[in-house]
């Protein structure tokens, strides 16, 4: 039974993904503002992990901003981890598109 459980929150969960994957940026980007700065179900969270797993996987450079973040020590910094993730990802597509 609990096998069947897991299965089927599996698969649901790579759905849940395979959909994000198919979503343009931009789309993703707004998705996640609206999902920030305040608290969050847990099935807002899961959305929000994925989306931001996605954007990291298909933009390199976002997962370079978020990890330079996540590093940053200055307590001057309040930039949100969203923000920061938001704008790589906005500078990772116009750069695309301009290529």
């Amino acid at each position: 039974m609990a096998t069947d459980n897991q299965n089927r929150t599996a698969a649901l969960k790579a759905q849940m993904v395979n959909l994000t994957k198919a979503q343009p940026t931009g789309t993703l980007c707004q998705a996640l503002e609206m999902l920030d700065g305040r608290p969050l179900d847990a099935a807002e969270t899961l959305a929000r992990v994925t989306i931001i797993d996605v954007l990291c996987e298909r933009h390199p450079e976002v997962e370079d901003a978020f990890q330079a973040w996540a590093e940053d020590e200055n307590e001057e910094n309040t930039e949100t981890a969203v923000a920061v993730i938001v704008r790589a990802a906005r500078a990772a597509k116009s750069t695309k598109a301009n290529r």
